[in-house]
Parts: C-alpha cells; sequence; structure tokens
C-alpha cells in the first residue's frame, strides 16, 4: 500500500504528529476510561497509515499497541460510555482478527468469529439500519466474510444488487451483497476483483478523510 506522490508530504506531517500522541496513550487511563476498543481502533488506523507512508518500524510498534489495547477490551468485555450493543463488540473484534493479522501473519478465528457475532447483533436488532450504515460497515463485513449477514440485511430491508434497467447499484455494500450471492468460490473471487477496481476509486477521498482502516 502506498500513498500518491502529492499525498505524502501532507500526510507524513500529520502523521509526525499522531505517532507523538499514540506514544503517549496509557493503557491503565484508557481501561479506567472504558476507552480500550476505541482506542485500539484508532491505534489500529493510525499504523495503518504509518504503513502507506513507509514508516514500516514505527507503524509496526503502533499495530503492537492496538493488538494489546483491543484484545484486553475483549477479555473485559468493555461496554464505553456510548456502547452500542453488537457495534462495539462487533468492530473491535474485527480489528482485533485484523491487526493479529498484521502482527503475526496468523488468523485469530475466534475473534473472527466474535466479530461475525457482534455485527449480526448489531445489524439485525437495530430498528432502522440506513442504506449509509450498510455502506459504512461493508469494509469490516467483507472483512469477517460475513455472506450470510449480507444476504439477510439485504433481504430484510428488501434491497437488490441490481436496477430495474439491470444495471448494478453503485457502492461498497451493493457490491458485497453481490459477493454474498455469488453461485460459487469462482464466481466469488471474479467479484470480489471487481469490487477492488471499483473501491480503488475511493481510496483518495478515505485517505483525505482518515478512514486509514477502510483504505487496509
Amino acid at each position: 500500500m502506498h500513498l500518491t506522490s502529492d499525498r505524502i508530504a501532507r500526510q507524513m506531517e500529520g502523521f509526525e504528529i499522531l505517532l507523538r500522541v499514540d506514544r503517549s496513550v496509557d493503557i491503565e487511563a484508557d481501561r479506567k476510561a472504558r476507552n480500550l476498543g476505541w482506542g485500539g481502533r484508532r491505534l489500529l488506523s493510525h499504523a495503518v497509515l504509518g504503513y502507506l507512508l513507509q514508516r514500516t518500524e514505527e507503524a509496526d510498534e503502533l499495530a503492537a499497541k492496538a493488538e494489546k489495547f483491543l484484545r484486553e477490551a475483549c477479555l473485559l468485555g468493555e461496554k464505553p460510555v456510548d456502547y452500542e450493543h453488537g457495534y462495539d463488540e462487533g468492530m473491535r473484534s474485527a480489528a482485533l482478527a485484523y491487526v493479529h493479522w498484521l502482527n503475526t501473519g496468523t488468523i485469530d478465528r475466534g475473534a473472527l468469529q466474535a466479530a461475525a457475532d457482534g455485527l449480526r447483533d448489531y445489524c439485525l436488532t437495530r430498528k432502522r439500519l440506513e442504506r449509509i450504515d450498510a455502506e459504512l460497515l461493508s469494509p469490516a463485513l467483507l472483512f469477517v466474510g460475513s455472506y450470510p449477514l449480507i444476504r439477510e440485511i439485504a433481504e430484510h430491508r428488501s434491497w437488490q444488487p441490481t436496477q430495474t434497467s439491470g444495471r448494478n447499484k453503485p457502492g461498497l455494500f451493493h457490491g458485497a451483497l453481490r459477493i454474498a450471492l455469488a453461485a460459487d468460490e469462482h464466481e466469488r473471487d471474479s467479484l470480489r476483483a471487481r469490487l477492488r477496481t471499483a473501491a480503488s476509486r475511493k481510496l483518495d477521498p478515505w485517505i483525505d478523510r482518515g478512514h486509514y482502516d477502510d483504505v487496509a
């Protein structure tokens, strides 16, 4: 992963500031504030920015710290002040699975399952799940491989992957839905490749908005 050359200078200065702040963050303070999950996700996001900038040593440092925060949040069953049932469990477990893979190259299947369970609880118990919510959750749903949940969300909301004209609907969620509805793994691989191409057009705005975890 690399940033385009015209963004490196802008992002490098910001990364230096984030790195100083992240190094000062104390796990005890975040534990008392019930902030380990959010703090771990923030550290992971900044680690991804470090990898984009090819600051590998510092990114590795932040990724290791992120896993420590996220794993403890999961073990404690942390409920932050603005706790959202299912969402907090799902997103922090998805982040833990990803950062564990970055740190070790191995898959934490327990974290993946916890992420799938949490996201399912969140998505299917909300009275209203808007399209924008599903769009924002799509990177996590795809990473976790929650294809049955993607199909359930679409069925509950009567969302289709195509327009009445027969053309594919735009957006990450509808791309994810087409993957979830694939007839076999060969078709799924082809659709994943197409979605990666389509998502590449979103990378610049994601980077500008600081959505580095989505970039990953």
